[in-house]
């Protein structure tokens, strides 16, 4: 699979879109922010993967999302200033329980849009190997259940 059309936004009754190992897949429509009823977003190992659509954060049901093993992505998410805005979108996810990927190798501190995803019950921070500690603020997500 390398592409998926722009007309899966008109699956307004998914829940669950699982693209594990499509390793091939470049990119997601933008009209993925459609997807309202959307829970689970799982993109784990797609390693051709570059970037989100920048919709992304209108996915406000959205309670899991994983792009572990995403390499070029975390790489994107990492050290490309253009993609800020997409991350502080993600910001506006308050129901996300589960977030996998993307804060990997080079971080050296936490984002402050972590701070807004009250509902949070799972962050992964396995590889963070230039994370020097843990701020004050991991405070702030009350309902987290596993780090």
């Amino acid at each position: 699979l390398t592409g998926l059309p722009e007309r899966l936004g008109d699956l307004t009754g998914l829940v669950e879109l699982n693209l594990e190992r499509c390793r091939e897949l470049t990119g997601l429509p933008e009209r993925l922010g459609d997807l309202t009823m959307l829970t689970k977003l799982i993109l784990k190992s797609c390693s051709g993967l570059m970037e989100l659509p920048e919709r992304l954060g209108d996915l406000t049901g959205l309670k899991e999302l994983n792009f572990e093993g995403c390499r070029k992505l975390e790489l994107n998410l990492q050290g490309c200033g253009k993609l800020t805005g997409l991350l502080e979108r993600l910001g506006h996810l308050g129901g996300l329980e589960k977030l996998k990927g993307g804060l990997h190798t080079g971080l050296t501190g936490l984002p402050e849009w972590l701070w807004n995803l009250t509902g949070l019950k799972e962050l992964n921070l396995q590889g963070c190997v230039k994370l020097s500690g843990l701020p004050e603020r991991l405070g702030d997500l009350t309902g987290l259940k596993e780090l």
